[in-house]
């Protein structure tokens, strides 16, 4: 620097966050970026610490800086996104320069196709890659889901992540989870061994989870009357602890049966639900 003015006002240097997005089509777009300058770049190093973020008039057209303002013919114009009414020129592949009339003709074979090649002051040019590929010159090719990753009915869903450790996501069908969809989750089988259900007007079933003293109702289910065989698929490695019948007949008070408490991943069982009478029973009226 010449002068402190310089130190003040003049700033050739800043960091850039460009931004890109994956299309279907297997093209690489690039759509906007985030500049911050280096107020200090004489010190011998520069800390930023910043949140990227999207501006309020993101994805709105006529807010968007570029919709009344172009670029020449090898450039398009694009959002900076941290600096309001604010836009840059972003050279086409293989075009660079100030005014990205420069073009480096090693882009024409470099980068395969559909990829971006941007100019270094390197040996070879960068090449941005689009989806499924990667590597140098994005012509290696990786799909997750080309094999039966997914088990059991489930959809693969690349996740296009480029350091591979989690190269796809299965949507698991239902009663089913895991990485894979390899595992099937617990499930409550009931088959009821009872006769006595003419007087029955009303039935609730109910499955419990016990967590020390506290009961916590998972499901319930209301039925018109006592049906002869109930099926409930739950979502976690083991199903309720307790399950509970409560019964209706014509009059107001629930007769409470205990249909099972069990500790297993499976509960297949046929259940002749015992009576449980209510503790009042047990006293006489002279204590109550």
């Amino acid at each position: 620097y010449f002068n402190r003015t310089d130190i003040i006002d003049n700033h050739p240097y800043s960091v850039h966050f460009d931004l890109y997005t994956l299309k279907k089509n297997k093209n690489v777009e690039e759509i906007g970026s985030w500049h911050y300058p280096i107020y200090f770049d004489y010190l011998p190093s520069h800390r930023l610490a910043v949140v990227l973020r999207f501006p309020s008039w993101y994805e709105n057209g006529t807010l968007n800086p570029c919709s009344q303002r172009s670029c020449r013919q090898n450039s398009t114009c694009l959002p900076i996104l941290n600096q309001n009414h604010s836009y840059y020129c972003s050279c086409k592949s293989g075009y660079y320069g100030k005014q990205c009339d420069l073009y480096e003709p090693h882009c024409e074979t470099y980068c395969s196709s559909n990829a971006l090649c941007r100019v270094t002051h390197g040996t070879h040019p960068y090449c941005i890659c689009p989806l499924d590929h990667f590597g140098p010159q994005c012509n290696l090719k990786y799909d997750g889901c080309d094999s039966r990753t997914c088990l059991n009915g489930g959809s693969c869903h690349p996740t296009y992540d480029p350091s591979l450790e989690a190269p796809f996501l299965c949507i698991c069908s239902r009663g089913f989870y895991g990485d894979r969809c390899e595992k099937s989750p617990s499930s409550v089988h009931i088959h009821f061994n009872t006769t006595d259900i003419s007087s029955v007007r009303a039935a609730v079933i109910q499955l419990y989870s016990v967590s020390y003293s506290e009961f916590s109702i998972r499901h319930q289910q209301v039925y018109h009357t006592l049906l002869s065989t109930m099926i409930y698929h739950h979502s976690e490695r083991m199903p309720p602890l307790v399950g509970l019948l409560k019964t209706y007949d014509h009059s107001l008070t629930a007769r409470y049966f205990l249909i099972y408490s069990l500790l297993q991943s499976l509960i297949n069982i046929t259940s002749s639900p015992r009576y449980c009478p209510l503790a009042s029973s047990y006293l006489s009226q002279d204590t109550l």
